[in-house]
């Protein structure tokens, strides 16, 4: 066997090769951008409960949660890119909120808000978004 002929049977080979490397490469990539997809939104989000939060503990049981319908919305679109379970939270945070508008006496709302205020808290973001 030549040298041609050894380098013509290696030529396949090597190509298959490096054409699986670029192909995983290139899924990788894919895969480490996925994560970074929604980071806007997300990061609007964490804005919007941060707001949420702040306005919350400013305004204590008298806030209403139908003067930020803003927040409201972005609170209700995070259904398509966090998961189930904290958007099941942000529903049950607006439910809560709904209910604080409610005609109650003053010291049930005043526990409402309490309760709220610690749900709120422990939705705000621990860590940063893009990892």
């Amino acid at each position: 066997m030549s040298l041609f002929e050894i380098c013509k049977v290696l030529a396949p080979f090597i190509s298959a090769i490096s054409s699986s490397i670029a192909a995983y490469c290139a899924w990788n990539a894919i895969k480490e951008n996925k994560k970074n997809v929604f980071l806007h939104q997300r990061f609007l989000l964490a804005v919007a409960v941060n707001d949420l939060y702040y306005e919350l503990v400013q305004q204590g049981y008298k806030f209403k949660i139908s003067d930020y319908q803003e927040i409201r919305r972005t609170l209700l679109k995070s259904k398509y890119y966090t998961s189930d379970v904290l958007y099941k939270e942000f529903i049950k945070a607006i439910g809560m909120f709904e209910d604080l508008e409610a005609n109650k006496t003053n010291s049930e709302k005043e526990e409402l808000a309490k309760e709220l205020k610690n749900l709120i808290e422990e939705l705000l973001p621990k860590t940063r978004l893009d990892q």
